[in-house]
């Protein structure tokens, strides 16, 4: 069963649009290589933790060194993996080399196996991890009501303290957390000491890509909450297959009539995206 939670999100190719509801998928889990080896072999009696470890592990390796010759690996049911090639512009042909290119990236695309899950699934409606994430806070800090609008407007870039009461019947018009309950009438500004982790954005490439949380759009230093899900869109130059990576890691892109997209959690930390949408670059600051 794949649980889920849904959310409002803009249309980045016509800004006039009304935002439309969507679903996210919610990861129960993450299940770890030792315990997906350990489901394997208890699917089949014949073969013991310790020979599926040694399968898998050097299959992984040679599937790394046919992709460093240059090879599309065909690996049946699975799907197909081969590379593409992430670099930075040259004034000219001539002056292009290899020190031009800086990344190499994997793609891979899902065999028969993968095809056709929507017929094969089943959902379960769940809350947004905010929403989550604020339940527990509440609940945490003895209260009976969770703001939602608060924590929505908390997991937003670049937000600041707005007030609102978690717990107590107080007001604040000065931009403290109100927690507590009473009067606040005082000259804070409302302003918040930055304490989030900040998200890095760099784009490559010709064509365009948008990152958005709940709908609004995030920019490249953004502060936001850990565990806040962000979504980006990547509309790829003709012909290209768009890539994006967080800390160094693929951030799986699905592509749907032309347009490729793709979620991941923020982390504790800082944290870079990297977003390449093919094409001759148009340099890698946050302009898209």
């Amino acid at each position: 069963m794949i649980d889920y939670s849904i959310y409002l999100q803009s249309n980045p190719m016509d800004e006039t649009a009304a935002p439309k509801a969507y679903a996210k998928a919610q990861m129960r889990e993450i299940m770890s290589f030792s315990d997906f080896v350990s489901h394997i072999a208890g699917h089949n009696g014949v073969f013991s933790r310790g020979t599926v470890k040694g399968v898998l592990s050097d299959a992984v390796y040679c599937l790394v060194e046919q992709l460093l010759e240059g090879k599309k690996v065909q690996l049946g049911e699975l799907g197909n993996f081969w590379v593409s090639l992430t670099s930075v512009g040259a004034d000219s042909l001539e002056n292009f080399s290899a020190s031009n290119i800086k990344e190499v990236n994997i793609v891979f695309t899902p065999g028969e196996d993968f095809e056709n899950l929507r017929s094969r699934a089943t959902f379960n409606l769940v809350a947004s991890r905010v929403a989550q994430a604020a339940t527990l806070k509440t609940e945490k800090q003895g209260g009976t009501v969770v703001d939602l609008e608060a924590a929505r407007a908390a997991a937003r870039p670049n937000s600041s303290g707005s007030g609102s009461t978690v717990n107590g019947s107080g007001s604040n018009s000065g931009g403290s957390n109100g927690s507590n309950g009473g009067t606040n009438t005082g000259g804070n500004t409302g302003s918040v000491t930055p304490s989030n982790p900040r998200l890095t954005i760099s784009r490559s490439g010709s064509g365009s890509s948008t990152v958005t949380v709940s709908g609004n759009a995030v920019t490249s230093g953004s502060e936001l909450v850990a565990g806040t899900e962000v979504s980006l869109s990547v509309t790829p130059a003709e012909g290209a297959t768009p890539t994006a990576t967080l800390n160094g890691s693929t951030v799986t892109l699905t592509e749907n009539d032309g347009v490729y997209t793709g979620s991941f959690t923020m982390p504790a930390a800082n944290a870079t995206l990297v977003i390449n949408s093919g094409g001759a670059s148009t340099g890698g600051g946050d302009a898209n």
